[in-house]
C-alpha cells in the first residue's frame, strides 16, 4: 500500500506546502495477497499509519478514517493521538 501516496508525492515535489491539500484515508488492512481484511482504529495504529503517509508525500491537510472504524471510538482516537 502507498503507491498513489508515493506517486502524489513525487508529483508534489517543489510545490509550496500551502497551494494544496492532501487528504488520506487511513485503517484500512491488507492480507499478503492484497484484499482487504479488515480495518484497524486504535490510536496507535493511527499514528503509525500517518507516519508512513508522511514519509510519503511530506505533509497532510486532513485525515479521514475508513469506514468500519467502530471498535474504538473517534473521541478516543483524536484524545489519544500524538503525531
Amino acid at each position: 500500500m502507498g503507491h498513489n501516496e508515493m506517486l502524489i508525492g513525487e508529483a508534489l515535489k517543489g510545490v509550496k506546502r500551502e497551494q494544496v491539500i492532501v487528504s488520506v484515508k487511513f485503517g484500512a488492512l491488507r492480507d499478503a495477497a492484497g484484499g482487504w481484511s479488515g480495518y484497524d482504529g486504535r490510536p496507535q495504529a493511527v499514528k503509525n499509519f500517518l507516519a508512513y503517509s508522511l514519509q510519503r508525500l511530506a505533509s497532510i491537510t486532513s485525515t479521514l478514517p475508513r469506514r468500519g472504524l467502530i471498535a474504538v471510538p473517534i473521541e478516543r482516537r483524536w484524545r489519544d493521538r500524538r503525531w
